[in-house]
Parts: C-alpha cells; structure tokens; sequence
C-alpha cells in the first residue's frame, strides 16, 4: 500500500512539473510575441546583410534577436550600426567604434 502511494505521488507531482513547465514556456514565448516592437524600415534595410549573416533564425523586434545582435556586436557593418545609433536603438559610441575598425 505504501508503495502504490508513493508511485501515486511521484507520478501527480511529475504530472504537475510537467505542465508547470509547459505554461513556462507559453508564457515566455507570449512575453517575448508582446515585447516584440516595431524596427524602422531604414534599419531592416541597413542592417539585412548582418541580420542574415549573424542573427538569421529570430524573429526582427525579439529581445532574442537583439541580444544576437548586441553579442555581435563588434563585427556588425558600420552602415548597419550607423542607423541604428541613428534611431536609438545603440548608444552613439558604437558608432564611433564602428569607424575606428
């Protein structure tokens, strides 16, 4: 009986890991869909080269593609890093940075 209680057990909270787990990663992907912005045409267009090149498999506005791109950071094109320093979206010593190489 004690036996047949503890494989009971295991099994509900190996059940309830589970899905635990499951909402995790719905609720992640569902953050990430939500915090997903909107990238100006100019700096798909500057920086398509690099994105294809470094960062291909996310998806433009993730945070997932923006941490690709900043841990590429030192090898992305200057027209690229330009633009981006043009609208915000990386502070202007990288592009100071970007010249020098």
């Amino acid at each position: 009986m004690v036996q047949f209680k503890s494989s009971v057990v295991f099994k509900a909270g190996l059940a309830i890991a589970c899905m635990a787990s499951i909402v995790a990663a719905n609720w992640m992907a569902a953050s990430d869909a939500v915090a997903k912005r909107n990238v100006p045409d100019s700096v798909k267009v500057a920086c398509s080269g690099d994105y294809k090149r470094f960062c291909g498999k996310y998806e433009v506005g993730t945070s997932k593609l923006d941490q690709c791109m900043r841990a590429n950071g030192k090898r992305l094109s200057r027209v690229c890093v330009r633009e981006l320093a043009d609208h915000g979206m990386v502070p202007r010593s990288l592009l100071r940075k970007a010249r020098q190489r």
